[in-house]
């Protein structure tokens, strides 16, 4: 667990959901990130011999991560942000999943609020080796996934020079050394709250580095540079891309991204465009309405 000027409540319901894991035996590594005020002092109550913290001076989130796998004892992993929460017997149940060195278990997400309200869950249902599908089909967080220490090892660690995707990048490593079995139940709550980077500079360093994730997977695969399922991608990113301008506000980039999108993959554009424009019509009228215990606005 990285942890960086965390708010005291959420890294505590963090750490006890860790430490609240039934059916297995854990270990917690909670990675000071050179915070201010030591986390060591913020969990100076927790008496559990299973915590151990590492401080260490302040770098990304990919050199906590890898940090704390240096240090770690146990025969798999799991990765848990301090703003986020475990299922108390999600471990337990992707142990059962991942039966080998070589399997990556997976289960479900549920996306909350910043008290932990949920609103919409995330699942998957791939299975088994997923070689090209994994660019596209793995809709899977980091925290509902459970790594084997040998897949861990043969992916090499969190590449430090990524600020942004630095998880996707990891996984995309993994899957190459891994099959996967999952199933929907859920394995964590996914916290979204106020601090979460939703502006212009957020929305292109989320560009950049997906870019350089791809690049670095088509370095490794350059047979696969051509085929639809990378077009897809592309696609997939600029739309989304524009999606978030068009949540901030930013239309002209919005509409640029969707274009560019259209271009490389003009059926799926449509569908996701059309979408999204679904949704914001939906939600404009429900603001009309007062639907869902809002008020009337215009």
């Amino acid at each position: 667990m990285p942890v960086w000027q965390p708010r005291a409540e959420w890294l505590s319901a963090a750490v006890q959901s860790a430490l609240g894991q039934r059916g297995c035996d854990i270990e917690l590594i909670v990675v000071d990130n050179g915070n201010t005020a030591p986390v060591a002092r913020m969990l100076a109550g927790v008496q559990d011999s299973r915590l151990r913290i590492v401080r260490q001076e302040h770098g990304g989130v990919s050199s906590a991560r890898n940090a704390g796998m240096r240090v770690a004892l146990g025969d798999h992993f799991r990765f848990l942000d301090c703003d986020d929460v475990f299922d108390p017997d999600s471990t337990a149940h992707l142990l059962s999943l991942s039966d080998n060195d070589r399997t990556i278990a997976y289960g479900a997400t549920v996306y909350c609020d910043a008290e932990l309200r949920p609103y919409k869950v995330l699942e998957c249902s791939v299975q088994g080796a997923l070689g090209e599908r994994a660019l596209t089909d793995f809709t899977v967080t980091l925290p509902s996934l459970l790594f084997p220490r040998r897949v861990a090892e043969l992916a090499g660690g969190w590449d430090e020079t990524l600020t942004m995707c630095e998880d996707w990048d990891f996984v995309l490593r993994a899957l190459e050394h891994a099959q996967v079995r999952g199933d929907t139940r859920v394995a964590s709550y996914y916290r979204r709250h106020s601090t979460s980077a939703v502006g212009s500079s957020s929305i292109e360093l989320a560009e950049t580095s997906a870019a350089c994730v791809v690049d670095k997977y088509l370095a490794r695969h350059p047979e696969q540079a051509s085929s639809p399922r990378v077009r897809r991608l592309h696609a997939s990113r600029l739309t989304s891309s524009g999606t978030r301008y068009l949540q901030a506000h930013a239309r002209g980039r919005a509409f640029a991204r969707y274009a560019a999108a259209a271009r490389i993959d003009p059926l799926f554009t449509l569908g996701e465009v059309s979408r999204v424009l679904a949704a914001e019509v939906r939600l404009r009228i429900g603001r009309l309405t007062g639907r869902n215990g809002r008020d009337v606005s215009a």
